[in-house]
C-alpha cells in the first residue's frame, strides 16, 4: 500500500522539485517575516508578526532536539509549519501593504 502524499505514477524528479520548494520555505519565512516587519508600521507591523508566536517555539525546540542528538524528528518542527506561516506572511507583507498604500486617508 502506497502511504505517501504524492501520487505513484509521479516522475521522482517532480517529487524532489516539490520537497525542495516546501523545505526552502524555511529559511524563505525568515526572510520574508524580517523583510515585513521592516517594511510595515503601527497595526500591520504586528498583524505581520503574528506568526512568530508559533514559529520561535518552533526553532527553540528545534535546537533543543539537534543539541541533545538530532533525530530525525527534529526537523518536523520546522518543517510543517514554515509554508503555512511563510505564506501569511508574505500576504500581510505584500498584499495587504500594498492595498493600505491604496486606501484613501480618513483626514
Amino acid at each position: 500500500m502506497n502511504t505517501s502524499p504524492w501520487p505513484s505514477n509521479m516522475p521522482e524528479t517532480l517529487m524532489f522539485i516539490g520537497w525542495l520548494l516546501w523545505c526552502l520555505t524555511i529559511p524563505g519565512n525568515l526572510v520574508v517575516q524580517i523583510i515585513g516587519l521592516v517594511r510595515s508600521s503601527g497595526f500591520l507591523r504586528w498583524v505581520a508578526a503574528v506568526p512568530l508566536l508559533f514559529m520561535v517555539p518552533c526553532y527553540i525546540l528545534f535546537v533543543i532536539g539537534i543539541s541533545q542528538g538530532g533525530d530525525n524528528l527534529s526537523w518536523l518542527l520546522l518543517i510543517l509549519p514554515s509554508p503555512l506561516a511563510f505564506l501569511y506572511v508574505v500576504v500581510i507583507a505584500f498584499f495587504v501593504r500594498q492595498a493600505a498604500k491604496h486606501l484613501p486617508s480618513a483626514t
